[in-house]
C-alpha cells in the first residue's frame, strides 16, 4: 500500500487531514516542516506529497521547486492565500493541483483519490494501448517512460495524461473541455488555467531537449493541436 506525505505547520490542520485521509483508508505520514519531510520524500512507497505553500523554514513552493528536478510525484498544494498569483505560479512550477483552505472534506477526499487514480498506470483501463509512437515522440504507457528524439522527458502523471491526450489524435483540435476529461477524468475543481498550465510547462520541457519543438500548436478560441513535425498545417 502506497503512502501520502502531508507537511503542514499548523499542527491542528495537521492532524485534522490526516485523520480524515486515514478514514478514508489511505496511510499517511504527516510532518509540520518541509526539512524534516524531505528526509521520506525518496520512498518509493510514496504516491502522493500534500504541502501547504507557507510553512516554516523551507516553503512549500521552494519544495515543490527542489522536488520537480529530479521527481515526478505528484503534489497537492494546500494554501490560505487567497492569491490567484501563487496558484498559477504553483501550477506552473508542477504542481498537480492547489486547494484553498478551508476545503470541504468530501471535495478533499475526491481530489486525492483524482490524483492518486491519475498516478496509476491501471487507471487508463486495461483495453489502452500500452505505447504510442508520433514520429520523434515516443510514449510508454506502464513505465509512464517520454522519448523524444531518444532523449528522455521527465513527466509529471499529469504532464504525461495530457501529452497523450493530444499525442493520441495527431491534427485533431481538442478544446479544454476534452482534455479535462481525457486527461483529468471527474477530478473535482480542475479549471481551464490547469490546462494550460500543463501546456506551458510541456512546451518549456520539450524545447529543453529540442529548440525547435512546435508540434503542440495553440488555436487561439478553439484549444490545442499535435502536429507531427514537418506535416502540413491546416490555418484555423
Amino acid at each position: 500500500m502506497g503512502q501520502i506525505i502531508l507537511i503542514d505547520g499548523d499542527r491542528p490542520s495537521l492532524n485534522a487531514l490526516v485523520r480524515l485521509l486515514e478514514s478514508d483508508g489511505h496511510r499517511v505520514r504527516g510532518f509540520l516542516d518541509a526539512e524534516t519531510a524531505m528526509r521520506d520524500l525518496s520512498d518509493p512507497l510514496n504516491t502522493l506529497l500534500i504541502t501547504n505553500t507557507r510553512l516554516p523554514g523551507l516553503d512549500g513552493m521552494d519544495l515543490l521547486r527542489r522536488l520537480r528536478s529530479n521527481s515526478d510525484l505528484p503534489v497537492m498544494l494546500l494554501s490560505d492565500a487567497r492569491s490567484d498569483t501563487e496558484e498559477a505560479v504553483g501550477l506552473h512550477m508542477g504542481a498537480d493541483d492547489y486547494v484553498r483552505k478551508p476545503y470541504a472534506t468530501r471535495v478533499m477526499l475526491e481530489r486525492v483519490r483524482a490524483l492518486l487514480r491519475r498516478g496509476r498506470t491501471t487507471a487508463q483501463g486495461p483495453n489502452a494501448a500500452a505505447r504510442l509512437l508520433r514520429g520523434p515522440l515516443m510514449m510508454d504507457r506502464e513505465s509512464y517512460e517520454t522519448r523524444w528524439n531518444g532523449q528522455t522527458l521527465s513527466l509529471t502523471a499529469t504532464e504525461f495524461n495530457v501529452l497523450w491526450t493530444l499525442a493520441d489524435r495527431p491534427g485533431a483540435v481538442l478544446d479544454r473541455a476534452q482534455i479535462l476529461e481525457a486527461a483529468y477524468g471527474t477530478d473535482l475543481g480542475v479549471t481551464d488555467r490547469s490546462i494550460d498550465s500543463q501546456i506551458k510547462r510541456l512546451r518549456m520541457k520539450l524545447r529543453k531537449l529540442d529548440p525547435e519543438f512546435e508540434s503542440i500548436e495553440t488555436l487561439y478560441g478553439l484549444g490545442y493541436r499535435y502536429s507531427l513535425p514537418g506535416s502540413n498545417r491546416v490555418a484555423a
